[in-house]
């Protein structure tokens, strides 16, 4: 069979037989299951319950023996809920097939390729439009000013680590003509240096 066409199959399956749960008694809205799925933890705004769901979506692929499942498996068994890879970034990979593909932006809210927006305060978030922003505020809300703390941190980090560095340089260059120009003394001849030979008195 095709696995990759499996998975991606049996992934649609879950979600829409998620969405049909969902429905039946919350008068065809799917905005409380969007919410949940979008809904971080106050630590970190990490998405819980989106994490959650695609691992159990993982682990009910019903092809036991598929050396793709087995690859999912062993990339996301080890990892900590909350910690990277994720299983969303991970089963991206597989399907797609290509791990530069995960270099790119992704709206937070939507998961559209090509996100461009930030939000205006944290500068960490990435959505594709407002509609979206607008979307995910109830839950970023949380942790937007402790997202931004951490950006400034990392940006004072980043400048002291470059000062450092450059500053590393400087003495290193430094030192090099330093060594230059002692060896560039040390070869120049000893005539040249020492002082003239007195010269002899004549006979009368």
């Amino acid at each position: 069979m095709n696995e990759v066409l499996a998975m991606k199959m049996h992934y649609i399956s879950c979600v829409l037989g998620k969405c049909a749960s969902f429905l039946k008694d919350r008068e065809d809205k799917l905005d409380g299951l969007i919410k949940s799925l979008l809904k971080g933890r106050d630590s970190d705004g990490f998405p819980l319950f989106q994490e959650k769901f695609l691992r159990e979506c993982i682990r009910k692929f019903p092809f036991c023996d598929a050396t793709l499942l087995q690859q999912l498996v062993r990339s996301i068994a080890p990892v900590e809920i909350g910690n990277d890879p994720t299983a969303l970034s991970v089963l991206t990979q597989a399907i797609t097939g290509q791990v530069g593909f995960m270099d790119a932006e992704f709206c937070t809210t939507c998961g559209e390729k090509g996100a461009e927006k930030r939000c205006s305060i944290c500068k960490m978030v990435i959505y594709c439009d407002q509609a979206c922003q607008k979307m995910h505020w109830f839950t970023h809300k949380k942790v937007c000013k402790t997202l931004k703390e951490q950006r400034k941190k990392q940006e004072e980090e980043s400048a002291q680590l470059r000062m450092e560095q450059s500053n590393e340089e400087s003495d290193a260059v430094q030192e090099a003509m330093q060594e230059l120009s002692v060896e560039t003394n040390s070869e120049v001849p000893p005539s040249e240096t020492s002082d003239p030979a007195p010269i002899a008195a004549a006979d009368n």
